[in-house]
């Protein structure tokens, strides 16, 4: 009889253990400057939970994409603070030239936070100039 309830228990664990892929989501947004969609922009989101990172690089007209490691789009579910960089290194994309808070290109002074949901998501990343 003991048996049985130790089967059916391991079994209950696989079947709870085997829905962590519900636990993850895509994303994808766009960074906007003071209202308008602009490129040139490193976003990466680092996980609250585990430290993890996914990065997508902004084209010209602001769209990004997440990606983790070799190009996994799915990211875990939860809190991220999220860090937003000028950079000259995408291909066909400008620097920008406008000057953004200092503390966004940092994770541990970033006042940026998003959640990511389970499934696909749109998250769009707003930013105010600096003059």
């Amino acid at each position: 009889m003991s048996t049985i309830k130790l089967i059916t228990a391991s079994l209950l664990l696989l079947v709870v253990a085997g829905c962590g892929n519900s636990g993850t989501g895509s994303v994808t947004g766009t960074v906007r400057v003071n209202g308008s969609p602009m490129g040139g922009f490193e976003v990466r989101f680092y996980s609250v939970a585990d430290g993890s990172m996914a990065i997508g690089s902004a084209m010209s007209d602001g769209q990004f994409k997440l990606v983790k490691g070799r190009g996994e789009t799915q990211i875990e579910a939860g809190d991220y603070k999220v860090t937003v960089e000028p950079t000259s290194l995408i291909d066909g994309v400008a620097e920008p030239k406008v000057k953004i808070p200092q503390e966004l290109a940092n994770a541990s002074t970033t006042t940026l936070t998003k959640t990511v949901s389970p499934g696909a998501n749109v998250i769009d990343i707003e930013i105010s100039a600096q003059k």
